[in-house]
């Protein structure tokens, strides 16, 4: 079975927020204003100072941003599931959706690099990972990938390309020019083989 990464990072904030509802009221009551997903909340003075009453609270607001019958049926799903199957204590439970969730945002980010990366840009991680590799050696990579697939690279510059990985936080480059692959590089070739994604790449 294939999960949408990006939504089950989604519900697990979600069951979160279900979960562990009183104390982010408790703590939201102390919040002047909140940003998500674009959208700002803001308390009034009167909030503020009185509190917020229970049918509309804070986390009410941040919920309803993120709010469908799909969603809520999962969330109770994970709901029960904890229930019975996990610790009886609120911070055990917190400790494991935060694993979860890090988990989860982390396959998200590799599932997106995934789709984004090309293979000669894999192949320099290969190399990176059995030792450092120098910009001039890198440029020699994206000059082969160039030749080969001149249509693909026409407006992405070796600049563009090496920048990339640096950004991406894959390759560290360190001094004289010099490459090294990073922990999160090494975790990605790993993502990529248990998920099966080994297959070769032609760009």
């Amino acid at each position: 079975m294939t999960l949408n990464w990006p939504s089950v990072v989604l519900l697990l904030g979600l069951a979160a927020l279900f979960l562990f509802r009183s104390a982010l009221d408790s703590l939201l009551h102390r919040i002047n204003r909140v940003r998500v997903l674009g959208h700002s909340l803001a308390a009034t003075p009167e909030q503020t100072s009185q509190g917020f009453d229970n049918s509309s609270t804070k986390t009410d607001q941040l919920m309803d941003l993120l709010n469908s019958k799909v969603l809520r049926d999962v969330e109770e799903s994970i709901k029960k599931h904890i229930q019975n199957e996990g610790p009886s204590k609120a911070e055990e439970q917190v400790k494991i959706l935060i694993r979860h969730l890090a988990s989860s945002q982390l396959s998200a980010k590799f599932e997106r690099i995934g789709g984004q990366i090309f293979g000669s840009q894999l192949a320099i991680l290969i190399r990176a990972n059995s030792s450092p590799i120098t910009e001039d050696q890198a440029r020699n990579f994206y000059d082969d990938a160039v030749r080969k697939f001149p249509t693909t690279f026409v407006n992405y510059t070796f600049e563009q390309y090496l920048s990339y990985m640096v950004t991406s936080g894959l390759l560290a480059k360190g001094e004289k020019g010099i490459f090294n692959a990073t922990e999160l590089s090494r975790e990605f070739m790993s993502y990529l083989v248990r998920c099966g994604l080994t297959h070769e790449r032609g760009n």
